[in-house]
């Protein structure tokens, strides 16, 4: 059973990742003229709501396999090591072909690598029938991941990438690894799966009016206490004179910021996150209603054959667009709408024939489990 609304908002998140890689990789072909600013800072929702889908649908699917969760734990199992080996494989290349050497290439921890992680991490939290429990363990593991940030600093080069895989992954100096830290998205991802439970009692379409009023409830609270975290933070850096330049006034400062993406700080969860979650609230009103339906029908093309257009825009932009000339004025939107149409058009491709099926690592036992869920 697959949902519209899930398959609408994942779509309009890949729409944001292939503008925010398309701004950065003009930017790189320009050497730096080129400026995006304002612009990638509005994609910056993309990543926690890929990965609240991911936790949600994972959440889902674990909640109709009551009756059988070995097979369904055997499936995402395969489906992760699929993210974590060949897929990671495939963005490695178009890294290596976009003119980046090796040791920059492999230094990158991919959102999808995270993916596949924290579905390893999360396939045993799920068992747990409390929502609240659930939510706990999440809370547990993201406070815990800044408090390793903050207080753990090692000094040997493989305790020094160890703690950028489990929690910070900065594009800084201090790192050895770059993107997505585990621990901290693995919590987002457990925290969504709980949302996804929910979907699992859906039996009607009908039905999902309830989960539009709490996904955009919730996503509206966290924005606006995303939005008082940072008020707060101004106001006692003005109030109380906390010099950033301070270990606190520099963590509080870190923790309030919602541009904080490498590691995810609170207040961009918060804030991106719960943009998130009103943006699937709103794909799923939209899927209920009918409401612009010719489009959100071409939208969802990307979030069905979302792993087929995160393969492909990554060698578009990362392998592509920095080695060709970068157009002038008008021709910028065209240029980009193009690219779009490159990947929209081998999503569409990798759809209609329903190519998902052969998302497998094909082990005899995994696969036979596969063709029975």
């Amino acid at each position: 059973m697959r949902l519209g609304g899930i398959d609408t908002a994942r779509g309009i998140a890949m729409l944001l990742v292939c503008f925010a890689h398309f701004l950065l990789a003009v930017s790189y072909a320009t050497a730096n003229e080129f400026q995006p600013g304002l612009l990638l800072t509005i994609t910056a929702v993309a990543s926690p709501t890929f990965v609240i889908i991911s936790g949600m649908t994972f959440g889902y699917l674990m909640a109709r396999s009551r009756e059988e969760p070995c097979r369904m734990r055997s499936w995402l199992i395969n489906r992760a090591l699929l993210l974590l080996f060949p897929v990671h494989l495939l963005l490695l290349l178009a890294h290596i072909t976009g003119g980046d050497g090796l040791p920059k290439a492999f230094s990158v921890i991919e959102i999808t690598d995270t993916i596949g992680l924290a579905m390893l991490v999360n396939v045993w939290f799920v068992d747990m029938d409390s929502s609240v429990t659930s939510l706990a363990v999440a809370a547990v593991m993201f406070a815990g991941a800044w408090c390793l940030n903050f207080e753990w600093r090692p000094g040997a080069a493989v305790l020094v990438g160890f703690k950028d895989l489990l929690v910070r992954a900065a594009w800084d100096g201090k790192s050895l690894l770059h993107g997505f830290p585990l621990i901290p998205w693995a919590s987002l991802h457990l925290a969504a799966s709980v949302v996804g439970r929910r979907l699992s009692d859906m039996s009607r379409r009908a039905s999902w009016t309830p989960l539009v009023k709490l996904t955009s409830r919730i996503g509206a609270i966290a924005v606006l206490t995303g939005v008082a975290v940072k008020l707060a933070e101004v106001a006692m850096m003005r109030t109380l004179v906390f010099d950033e330049a301070t270990p606190l006034g520099a963590a509080i400062a870190v923790l309030a910021s919602p541009f904080g993406k490498y590691p995810p700080s609170p207040a961009y969860f918060l804030i991106c996150g719960g943009a998130g979650l009103v943006l699937l609230a709103s794909a799923f009103a939209a899927e209920q209603g009918g409401w612009l339906a010719p489009l959100t029908s071409r939208v969802a093309v990307l979030g069905r054959a979302s792993l087929c257009a995160w393969v492909v825009q990554a060698w578009v932009y990362w392998a592509v667009v920095p080695r060709l000339p970068v157009p002038a004025g008008v021709w910028l939107p065209l240029y980009f709408i193009g690219t779009l149409a490159l990947v929209w058009s081998a999503a569409h491709l990798w759809d209609r024939n329903g190519w998902n099926r052969h998302l497998s690592l094909t082990f005899p036992r995994i696969a036979s489990h596969r063709r029975r869920i």
